[in-house]
Formats: C-alpha cells, structure tokens, sequence
C-alpha cells in the first residue's frame, strides 16, 4: 500500500523598459503543497509482509529579471518559492500473522529562487528580492495491537533544501546616483515525526522507530542564500546585500505504546539531523562618495529528539537503544568594497 506523487511547478518573468523615466517591475511566485496521505483502518491479517508507504518528491522554482534604463531609471524584482504540504503514512489497524511490517513516510524537496534587477541611468536605482523556503509536514506512525513474527519499522524523513540569490546592479556609466540593494532569504522548517503507540506491540524480530532530516545526496547544504549589490562608477554610489538563512526544523522519534517486545532482536528509537547554511553576501560600490554594506544572518535551531512514553513497558531481546544526533554547520562569506575618493565599507 503505497501512496506517491511528484509534483514540479517552474515559473519565469521578466520586464524590460526604457525611456526618460524608467521603471522596470517583476514579480514571481510559485508554491508547491502536494497533500500525499497513505493509511490504514481495517484489521489486517496476512501471512507475507505488510508495508504501508508515502512519498513525495516537490520542486518549486521561481526565476524574475527587470531591467531599466533611462534618464532617471529604477528596477525591482522580486521571486518567492514555497514548497510545503504533508506526507503521512498512518497505520491505525490492528495486525497480526505478517512476517515483517513497514511504515515509511518520505518526501525530498526543492525551493529555488533567483531575482536579477539592473538599471542604467543619470539617476539610477535596483532592487532585488529572492525568497525560498520549504515546510513540509511528514508523519510515519503505528497505533494499534501489533503481533508479528520478524522485524516491525516505522521511518519518516525529509530531505529539504532551499536556495535563495538575488542580485541587484546599477551598470557603469554616467551616473550622478546610483543605488544596488538586495536581499536573500532561505528558510528550511521542516516537521518530522515517527510515533509507535497503542495498547500492545510483539515483533519476532527488531522493533526500529526512526526520525530523520538529511541533505540531498547531489549536495549537502540544506540553505543557501546569496545576494550581491553593485553600482558603477558615479558621483555617489550606495549598495547594500544581505543574505539570511534560517532552519527551525523539528525532528521526532517517540515510542509511546503501552507494552513493547522484541522477542529475538532489539528495540531500536532514533532520530537525527543534519543542518548546513551557507551564505554569501557582496556589495560592491563606485564613486567620489561611495558606500557598501554586506550583511549576514544565520538561525539555526532545530530540535531532535527520540525518546520512549514515560508509561510505556519495553522489553527487547538483545539491546534498547535511544539515541538522537544533531549536526549544524554554518559557512559564511562577506565582502564589500567601495571607492574612488571617499569611500566606506561596512560588513557584518
């Protein structure tokens, strides 16, 4: 019994415009929230094994460019991709006779933004927004009375990544003002649950409950938020960049049953994470009066967990193991410059 999906949704735009006063505009927005539920209410007696199953695969890209040029000019662009929605696999029945049983709940998700704004002009001004996150819900669960002769799994998981570049520039040339902004926000929020409970649990074999959230295997960032500002050579030159990535997940492996045993194996509660952000931020400006600003920020809090009910009798053949692993990682970049006679450069 297996439910599947595998949804993608891409969108482009783009806006050019040009004249004595110019303003160049665009606006993306793509969201991606497949609802995949898998489960079972009946009493289910088998001899073979039973396997319960949901999975998702979701990618959401959203791409936006403006451009603008004139004798007073400005562009601004902005590109937001969301990914969330539910993945549940829930045994509700009562099993017995089956050799092994198996509930698993998976989804790997994609969040992708890319925002460009340029502008050329006497006066001129870009502004970039770029907006990726990804929060999906995944629930693997058994709750019922559970007698089977081999090995009993319940595994839920998420594989999320979220990716966030925006890129605002004024081009070099006769510019009295210029004015390159941007901003990058890469948010990762993902609820992972794997529960075993009801009145009785008896497996022949190992007994594992298992919650995790981990990289895709192309990469091993989970967040990455870019964003680069730059104007040309003018009289005043102002950028400013910042880049924010934030993961606030939630990963949980609970055996709350009344009785558990593991008649000839081990009872096995585990959860993990793994959490990496990069970010990287660049503004870069030119002129008489010149100033660049680059600016990150990085929140990573995210809470694994794996425990057993404080009314739940455990019982296994060779060992209990509980055990929960959290690894977060951060690597950064800032750069910034700004010049010809006076300039400042601000990082943080």
């Amino acid at each position: 019994m297996n439910a599947l999906a595998n949804t993608q949704a891409t969108i482009d735009a783009f806006a050019g415009v040009a004249g004595g006063l110019a303003v160049g505009s665009t606006l993306a927005n793509v969201n991606v929230a497949p609802i995949i539920n898998a489960y079972s209410n009946g009493e289910l007696r088998v001899s073979g094994n039973v396997m319960l199953g949901a999975a998702s695969v979701a990618n959401a890209d959203a791409d936006a460019d403006a451009f603008a040029g004139g004798l007073a000019a400005a562009s601004l662009v902005s590109s937001t991709a969301t990914v969330d929605g539910t993945v549940h696999a829930d045994m509700n029945s009562d099993v017995s006779l089956a050799n092994d049983l198996s509930v698993t709940a998976q989804t790997t998700d994609l969040a992708k933004s890319n925002s460009r704004a340029s502008s050329g002009g006497v006066l001129a001004g870009a502004g970039s927004l770029a907006f990726a996150t990804a929060s999906p819900e995944v629930r693997a669960s058994a709750n019922g009375t559970i007698d089977i002769a081999g090995d009993l799994t319940i595994d839920a998981g998420a594989a999320t990544t979220t990716k966030a570049t925006a890129s605002g520039v004024v081009a070099a040339g006769i510019t009295i003002g210029g004015v390159g902004a941007s901003l990058s926000s890469a948010t990762s929020t993902p609820r992972i649950l794997a529960l075993l409970s009801g009145p009785s649990i008896t497996a022949g074999g190992d007994i594992k409950v298992s919650a995790h959230h981990d990289p895709k295997e192309s990469t091993s960032i989970t967040s990455r938020a870019t964003a680069s500002a730059g104007a040309g050579i003018s009289l005043i030159g102002v950028t400013g960049a910042l880049a924010a990535a934030s993961q606030n997940s939630t990963v949980t492996a609970t055996v709350d049953a009344d009785k558990v045993e593991s008649l000839g194996g081990d009872v096995v509660v585990d959860g993990r994470g793994i959490f990496n952000s990069d970010l990287d931020a660049d503004g870069k400006s030119g002129g008489v009066l010149a100033l660049g600003a680059s600016s990150i920020f990085a929140d990573l809090n995210n809470a694994v967990t794996a425990g057993v009910g404080d009314d739940s009798d455990v019982t296994a053949y060779r060992n209990i193991d509980v055990s929960s692993l959290a690894v977060n990682n951060v690597n950064a970049n800032v750069s910034g410059g700004a010049g010809k006679s006076i300039g400042s450069v601000l990082k943080d």
